[in-house]
């Protein structure tokens, strides 16, 4: 019973171990929200669209994310974007080159023709499935 109970025991330590070597794949799509949880003066509609992937590239004027099967969403950057850095509002775009590229982020737009970024976040959103329906959570807004 001895040796049975190491070999378990060596056997559930390796699991652990390339379970931890797995590399975790970045969260990607697109979520239309009914609603947002917080005021935004720079949303005159109910509703906007959020676009979270790993950025491709970004410049001062806009920023592409690299969907999946290779799509390209291109975004404009404008005066009016708010850029938020974890919990903190930034005034600059520069931070999110530091962002690792298998990192998803998070792009608010109106909706998905109207392709201005309303607020970007260095983070992607929270999504939980389960028994019931998905819950899709915007990261907090920056203050």
């Amino acid at each position: 019973m001895k040796h049975f109970s190491n070999s378990f025991c060596l056997i559930v330590a390796l699991l652990l171990t390339l379970g931890a070597a797995t590399p975790v794949s970045a969260q990607q799509g697109q979520y239309h929200l009914n609603s947002l949880p917080f005021p935004l003066a720079t949303l005159d509609t109910p509703g906007a669209l959020a676009t979270y992937d790993p950025i491709r590239e970004i410049d001062g004027d806009t920023i592409s994310l690299r969907g999946e099967d290779d799509v390209t969403y291109i975004f404009m950057l404008t005066p009016d974007t708010i850029y938020c850095q974890g919990t903190l509002r930034v005034s600059s775009w520069t931070y999110l080159r530091s962002v690792r590229k298998k990192i998803s982020i998070t792009v608010l737009t109106k909706n998905d023709t109207d392709m201005k970024a309303l607020v970007v976040w260095d983070q992607p959103p929270t999504i939980v499935t389960g028994k019931g329906p998905l819950v899709f959570t915007l990261p907090p807004i920056c203050r």
